[in-house]
């Protein structure tokens, strides 16, 4: 003798296959869609980044947004829980000062005029689990010219007091960091302050507003 199946039973089947067939086709997919960079020509520690990413895929998403400069990492920050076709715009201030000796050409560095080089800055987007099209998580923006003078121990664009009392606190200091030994003979003495003392009272860059 045939069964016939339930009005109640045929709904579960069906939505139980249903089900099954939304979790089979679910994508995975965020982008960095949008990357700007400015000012052209900046100090190291005034670097701002505007980042746009986008959920291409049909889940919910978190995943972390990174921003590079050549090899470096300047910063990351996340995004949690962002929704299927919807895109967010993160804003960065990334401080690459404590990069210097990274970003410039190896000492000796001039210590008449600051030097400028051209870094390029790109962002990633962490994969998600399941994503496949990993191409879209990073966006090249291009190259950003930073510039610095040696003599600017804190890198605010201006030669000053504060960069003398920096040079001070160190003075005697046997093996001292790139930027502070000035000519380059082991320690930190009055010739090191000597020199930031002649250009003192110059400002060589401004950052805009």
């Amino acid at each position: 003798m045939q069964r016939e199946c339930s009005p109640v039973l045929l709904l579960l089947i069906l939505l139980v296959a249903r089900l099954g067939s939304s979790a089979g086709s679910e994508v995975h997919d965020v982008a960095v869609t949008h990357v700007t960079v400015w000012p052209n020509l900046t100090l190291p520690s005034y670097v701002r980044v505007n980042v746009t990413v986008e959920n291409q895929g049909t889940s919910y998403e978190t995943f972390n947004v990174t921003i590079h400069a050549d090899n470096l990492t300047a910063t990351s920050a996340p995004v949690a829980d962002l929704a299927s076709e919807l895109n967010k715009t993160l804003k960065f201030t990334c401080d690459l000062f404590p990069f210097r000796a990274e970003i410039f050409p190896p000492p000796p560095w001039p210590l008449d005029a600051p030097m400028i080089v051209n870094v390029t800055i790109w962002v990633g987007a962490g994969v998600v689990a399941g994503e496949v099209n990993t191409a879209n998580n990073v966006h090249v923006d291009g190259t950003v010219s930073i510039i610095w003078w040696v003599l600017d121990l804190n890198g605010d664009g201006r030669i000053n007091i504060v960069d003398i009392a920096i040079m001070a606190k160190s003075f005697g200091a046997p093996h001292p960091p790139l930027w502070l030994d000035l000519d380059r003979d082991g320690t930190v003495s009055i010739l090191e302050i000597a020199m930031i003392a002649k250009a003192f009272g110059q400002v060589y860059f401004e950052p805009p507003i």
